[in-house]
């Protein structure tokens, strides 16, 4: 239990400290060469844990016309898909979660996360991307949480000249979809 929440408090510190540097332009995403295919295996690897723990499925599909090697900060990448499994975790009681990885277009790629969750009423759609802010803010909240991961995500987003969308209906669960540019990385690069 020690151990449990000495993470927890650690990545609530991480969050925090995440959120004073985008604020004050301090947060700075690297574009170095990565595989996706890697970090998703990286992460299916990771958030099975949690997926099984409460019996869900975890699926992932990789587009095969997604290039093998693309430029970008594979670690804030992995930050921000995280963000968004845990979250699609922690609000499916039963069903699935999914992460797919897609080229988009010519020019975009795409991770998209899904769930088979509570979802999310659509007036609360409008503020979920604030910091400190959830659907229920109440004190007694069942789901807990720092209210800044969807903030962080979608600051790291636009650091990344991408953008985030939600779509979701209560009791019908929620797709959260992360558009990026796509530049693929040359054998010189590499």
């Amino acid at each position: 239990r020690v151990d449990s929440n000495s993470e927890q408090l650690l990545q609530l510190i991480n969050d925090i400290l995440d959120i004073a540097r985008v604020e004050a332009g301090r947060l700075e995403v690297i574009s170095e060469p990565f595989a996706p295919v890697e970090l998703v295996e990286r992460l299916r690897s990771r958030m099975s844990v949690l997926a099984d723990d409460k019996a869900l499925s975890l699926n992932v599909v990789i587009d095969p016309a997604l290039p093998e090697i693309l430029l970008g900060d594979a670690g804030r990448l992995g930050q921000i898909a995280t963000n968004l499994l845990s979250n699609a975790i922690k609000f499916t009681h039963d069903g699935s979660v999914t992460l797919e990885v897609r080229q988009h277009s010519p020019d975009t790629w795409q991770i998209i996360v899904s769930d088979t969750g509570i979802g999310i009423p659509e007036e609360a759609q409008q503020y979920i991307f604030e910091a400190f802010r959830q659907v229920d803010s109440s004190s007694q909240r069942r789901y807990g949480g720092s209210g800044l991961g969807l903030a962080i995500v979608q600051q790291l987003c636009r650091l990344m000249n991408g953008s985030i969308e939600v779509v979701s209906r209560p009791g019908a669960g929620s797709t959260f979809t992360i558009t990026l540019p796509l530049v693929e990385a040359t054998e010189f690069e590499y």
